[in-house]
């Protein structure tokens, strides 16, 4: 008998339930740092010795027997940024998150006047004044307060090792409601915390509560929006130390406190002043998702794990054969040898370049897992060389830390040296070598085996003698760079990679997902805000596991969550390697049937996708979004976060209740906005106007169009998103109360960075009155494949359409144009006409 899988499966059930007994016992020893800085005596700073700089001010604070740095800079007109730091600025402070550099200030720019103890500064729109014999600060926005600093006299900076903690308290004036702080299991509006705050500690939490909303999970992104009636102010705290952030709603405002175990006080203020402008402003500061590739808006199918390459292959053809689409297929850590990363499995992968070239023939893409742990191995080049470069991370005698991970006793990667961070890029030249193949980083909060919270000891060292604690929430960030930075030696090839572990910036390199889910109802309810809450934060490109990665979800749960993941940007199914298998076409017809129209509703869409992801990254708008942001002054959506938003122009409200026969739907807008509900057999009609009550079943997916909006889709199934290529467009257009529309398209080569030299095409679609036509945002494009408009759907139009007439460069074409009057709608269809010639369409009314 072979005890192996016995013995597996009883250690990951330990580890599993150490996991699970150390989040539950979290509060009951809370960490020394927050009881101490919580209980200490407040110390009264005193600001004094001000002067001007090229961007602000600076300062001395001097408390009780400190003496402190105090900087005050314009980051731009819309942007403040303070730091206080020891009078030697010895506390860290991080680095390369912020990409946006500080305003230069001309002299005339600000003002700054001292009276009855109070420091007044002027400069542009912002008035700042600073109470000098006891500091607080407060700061506003055209004459209107939106922010006061230390107001609770809660603003403290340790002194001396070990007591080097850093707290400040926020008050967010007039605010009604608070959003952020990814990444927790959390409604889209942060409740008051009382005494048990949110932390912020990144942590691997293998199938974490959907009911502990405070408890740290695998991100840290300190981000706080404050929403009022008429002013939304943000507030992002850059510090990677473990941190609690508390928040208290009061009759004049929000209170938000942050208490950090090491560290800088370092925190930008987004003034606003509405909720759109501070997600923009988070965005410039910290940076926008740069264009994925077209695939990886895609649906991917993932397990832990496919044990052989013909197991992966075998799914793909599977994946054909039931003309599912699928983009890649994902391969977990049993595909390496013996656990060690960068190699492949001698006996089950023998020959993983035949496997890329097979997908590759397919138009499909591989990922491969990437951890950051190394084997303990003397016979391991990789390993050796570490070694020999002093590549690793320290225990604080100076010898290498090492810890038990997945090979065994392992060693961890020094991501914060810029030299490691090169060599591990170059790592990848050789491995990567099939441009289908990219990158899933895993374990890099850093995950242990067999320490307390499977996190990693504090007291280690990282490159420049900094302890773990001052970094720790930072360390998957520059993993990810560094893979990045491997991925883009790729020549001329948009890198894709996802990230577990995250800190504010990550989004610039990769992909995020709510991690280790649970197959449960309440899991799938909860997938909703947290990646809203992330977009909002910057990282538009998130999503949650289909299906749950642990346990196994019933023909229920796992339909209504392939209908919820067609409308999250990154749309994954995954599973633990102890649940049955579930790739679609092993289930029912009837089943089978449901998530293929899920993953063609995708699929249909996915040029508008690419476009909204094209969007974001020229106006750094979320490509998913709360209605709060669209609706920021309609008190009905402030906690509204069963449904949402893709771009501006569809309204998703997905079934997420176990045999639920109804759903209320929240239709925003007011009177004179009109929303689409296209179903099987027509379209049904109705004004924004407040609460709509709907009869669903399994087949019922609640998607709704904007009147006013034109989406392009591609109605041809298809294998892969590279297919999308081979078919015509079809526009749908809903019209507004006016019978007018308007959408847009983006397309270039959809892999490559060939569109920074103008080879692109973005175009404009209207429709005015009876006519319906096309401009050229981007004139003179140099991207040659044609885009062929082949039909027309057209919504919600008044007129009783009998024919249509083709212009395309002012010469009149001879009518081929086909009109047909279906239930509800009129379809345009044999218009064939390429979006890169300007077209009019003329509708003829009877």
């Amino acid at each position: 008998m072979d005890l192996k899988p016995f013995i597996y499966r009883c250690a990951l059930a330990l580890l599993i339930g150490f996991a699970t007994f150390t989040t539950i016992n979290f509060y009951r020893a809370e960490k020394p740092f927050f009881i101490r800085l919580r209980q200490k005596k407040r110390v009264h700073y005193k600001i004094q010795k001000i002067k001007k700089h090229q961007s602000g001010i600076c300062a001395q604070l001097a408390g009780e027997k400190s003496l402190l740095t105090f900087r005050l800079s314009f980051q731009n007109d819309d942007i403040i940024h303070v730091q206080i730091n020891d009078s030697d600025c010895t506390r860290y402070v991080v680095q390369d998150v912020v990409t946006l550099h500080s305003k230069i200030l001309d002299s005339r720019d600000l003002s700054m006047e001292e009276n009855n103890n109070t420091l007044y500064i002027e400069c542009m729109h912002f008035i700042i004044t600073i109470v000098c014999d006891d500091f607080e600060m407060n700061i506003y926005r055209n004459g209107k307060q939106i922010l006061s600093v230390n107001s609770q006299k809660l603003l403290l900076m340790e002194e001396g090792e070990p007591h080097v903690g850093a707290s400040a308290d926020f008050l967010f004036n007039a605010a009604i409601r608070a959003y952020g702080l990814p990444q927790h299991a959390e409604k889209l509006t942060l409740r008051p915390t009382g005494n048990k705050f949110y932390r912020l500690y990144n942590t691997d939490r293998f199938a974490y509560s959907s009911a502990d909303c405070f408890q740290s999970l695998y991100g840290a992104v300190p981000l706080v929006y404050a929403h009022g009636s008429d002013q939304t102010t943000g507030l992002l705290w850059l510090n990677s130390s473990e941190t609690f952030v508390g928040i208290d709603y009061t009759k004049i405002g929000v209170n938000s406190t942050f208490f950090s175990e090491s560290g800088a006080i370092d925190f930008y203020v987004l003034s606003g002043p509405t909720f759109e402008d501070c997600v923009k402003q988070n965005s410039q500061l910290t940076g926008g998702v740069p264009l994925p590739p077209l695939f990886a808006l895609g649906y991917h199918q993932s397990r832990f794990s496919y044990m052989s390459q013909e197991d992966v292959v075998e799914v793909s053809n599977e994946f054909d054969q039931h003309n599912f689409p699928l983009d890649s297929l994902w391969l977990d850590i049993d595909c390496t040898d013996d656990k060690k990363y960068f190699t492949w499995n001698p006996t089950t992968y023998p020959d993983p370049t035949s496997l890329f070239d097979l997908l590759n023939r397919k138009k499909r893409q591989a990922v491969v897992i990437i951890d950051p742990h190394i084997k303990v191995d003397q016979d391991s080049a990789l390993y050796k060389t570490l070694k020999e470069e002093d590549f690793l991370i320290k225990n604080s005698d100076n010898t290498t830390f090492t810890a038990k991970c997945w090979p065994g006793v392992s060693t961890w990667l020094d991501f914060f040296n810029p030299k490691v961070r090169q060599f591990y890029a170059e790592l990848h030249n050789e491995f990567l070598a099939a441009r289908n193949l990219h990158v899933w980083n895993d374990m890099n909060e850093p995950a242990l085996f067999e320490t307390p919270e499977n996190s990693m000891p504090k007291d280690v060292v990282h490159h420049g003698n900094r302890k773990h604690r001052d970094v720790h929430n930072l360390y998957g960030f520059y993993h990810s760079l560094a893979t990045y930075n491997g991925l883009m030696s790729r020549q001329n090839l948009r890198p894709f990679s996802l990230t577990r572990s995250h800190f504010a910036g990550s989004q610039r390199f990769a992909a995020v997902w709510t991690g280790d889910n649970t197959a449960t109802w309440q899991h799938l309810r909860i997938s909703i805000p947290m990646c809203l809450t992330a977009s909002l934060a910057g990282f538009s490109l998130c999503g949650a596991d289909v299906g749950g990665f642990v346990k196994h979800p019933n023909d229920e749960l796992l339909q209504r969550w392939y209908q919820l993941g067609a409308w999250l940007p990154f749309f994954r199914g995954h599973s633990n390697r102890n649940t049955p298998r579930r790739e679609p076409y092993l289930y029912s017809k009837e089943v089978q049937q449901r998530i293929r129209r899920s993953l063609q509703q995708r699929y249909r869409h996915l040029l508008h996708w690419y476009t909204l992801f094209w969007q974001h990254q020229m106006t750094l708008e979320p490509v998913v979004r709360p209605l709060i942001y669209q609706y920021p002054h309609d008190h009905n959506v402030y906690d509204l976060d069963t449904q949402f938003l893709v771009g501006e122009d569809i309204l998703v409200c997905p079934v997420t209740n176990c045999k639920q026969e109804q759903i209320d739907i929240y239709l925003p807008g007011g009177q004179h906005q009109i929303w689409y509900y296209v179903k099987q057999l027509g379209v049904d009609k109705y004004k924004g106007v407040g609460h709509v009550n709907m009869f669903v079943d399994m087949d019922t997916v609640p998607v709704f169009y904007r009147g006013g909006s034109i989406i392009p889709v591609v109605e041809n199934p298809v294998k892969s998103s590279a297919f999308l290529q081979d078919y015509p467009i079809t526009l749908y257009i809903f019209c507004d109360k006016q019978g007018n529309s308007t959408g847009m398209l983006y397309c270039d080569d959809r892999k490559t960075y060939n569109y920074k030299k103008g080879e692109y095409i973005h175009v404009r679609f209207n429709l005015t009155k009876n006519e319906i036509s096309n401009t050229q945002i981007k004139r003179n494009s140099r991207y040659q494949k044609p885009i062929t408009v082949g039909s027309i759907n057209l919504y919600g139009c008044g007129l009783k359409v009998e024919g249509a007439c083709l212009k395309v460069n002012n010469s009149a074409i001879e009518n081929t144009i086909t009109v047909a009057k279906r239930n509800c709608y009129v379809q345009l269809s044999d218009i064939n006409v390429n979006v890169k010639e300007n077209f009019i369409i003329t509708l003829l009314d009877k």
